[in-house]
């Protein structure tokens, strides 16, 4: 994946569920293509938000806030199969 537009977003997952099925985790950033670019365990509600690069996000102009991407992945699979993922609209970002 070259990085060539800032097609940037966030994503929150709750730690516990990283670390009881990672194996999901991983097959949904792969799914997407994700490239991380920070990571941090927000530890007053136990979630892990993550910032990257995406295909599957919209492109974000310079200066611009970062949009909030939630996701089901429940039955995520490298293929894309069960993946709904969707921008979460929000004034704050």
């Amino acid at each position: 994946m070259k990085i060539q537009t800032q097609q940037l977003g966030r994503i929150a997952f709750d730690a516990d569920f990283i670390s009881q099925k990672p194996e999901q985790v991983a097959d949904f950033f792969s799914a997407i293509r994700f490239l991380p670019y920070r990571i941090e365990p927000i530890i007053q509600n136990g979630t892990v938000d993550y910032m990257g690069y995406s295909s599957a996000f919209a492109e974000v102009s310079t200066g611009s806030l970062i949009p909030r991407y939630t996701a089901n992945i429940e039955h995520c699979t490298v293929e894309k199969e069960g993946l709904n993922f969707t921008k979460v609209v929000s004034a704050h970002g």
